[in-house]
């Protein structure tokens, strides 16, 4: 059983093409809100992608 989800995001929906998942349209801000916390982000990227951590997540929740 996989102990790390996360979401895959992009700016380009073309970049989401060959993932079968429902897509939904959200800002950034959304996102974080809609996220439970444990969950990562992949931002995929047409010339390749980042991966956000738990960690990085929940620094960026405090700061805000």
């Amino acid at each position: 059983m996989p102990t790390d989800y996360c979401v895959t995001v992009s700016e380009s929906e073309s970049a989401l093409a060959r993932i079968k998942w429902p897509k939904q349209k959200l800002t950034g801000e959304q996102l974080l809100g809609a996220l439970p916390p444990g969950i990562e982000i992949v931002v995929v990227y047409a010339e390749g992608g980042d991966y956000i951590t738990r960690e990085q997540l929940d620094w960026y929740r405090k700061a805000r």
